[in-house]
């Protein structure tokens, strides 16, 4: 087994915590890994560790201009859909006001701005005598 949990009982090696780089060597028989359930070490030589440095040390060199990239068109997107949402939100009118109440007969009122320029136009149409 390469992996094992903080309180498990682990026999003669070198064991890692990867997450925060703390190395605990077993020099006897039944040692017990500090910290809790939720710590996870690793068994591996020290050589081994060398070995992997430079590796996780170019795959960090890969994936940094990636995770630019990605943070880029992220935040252009975002940018682009704020955007478009302000606009549209502009565009847009919502009526319905659930604070205010028309009691006094807003549909009247528009009504009689309706007739009055009608009126009006009627009026105008009207040859002068």
């Amino acid at each position: 087994m390469l992996r094992y949990k903080g309180g498990d009982w682990v026999t003669e090696g070198t064991y890692w915590n990867l997450a925060s780089g703390r190395r605990v060597d077993a020099t006897t028989k039944g040692l017990a890994l500090p910290g809790g359930r939720n710590l996870v070490y690793l068994r591996m030589p020290a050589g081994m560790m060398l070995l992997l440095g430079p590796f996780f040390g170019l795959l960090y060199i890969i994936l940094f201009p990636l995770m630019g990239i990605a943070a880029l068109s992220f935040f252009a997107v975002r940018a682009f859909l704020r955007g478009t949402f302000d606009l549209l939100s502009r565009a847009m009118y919502f009526e319905w006001r659930p604070a205010e109440a028309y009691l006094a007969g807003r549909k009247r009122r528009c009504r009689k701005k309706r007739e009055k320029k009608s009126k009006v136009k009627e009026e105008d149409r009207k040859e002068p005598s």
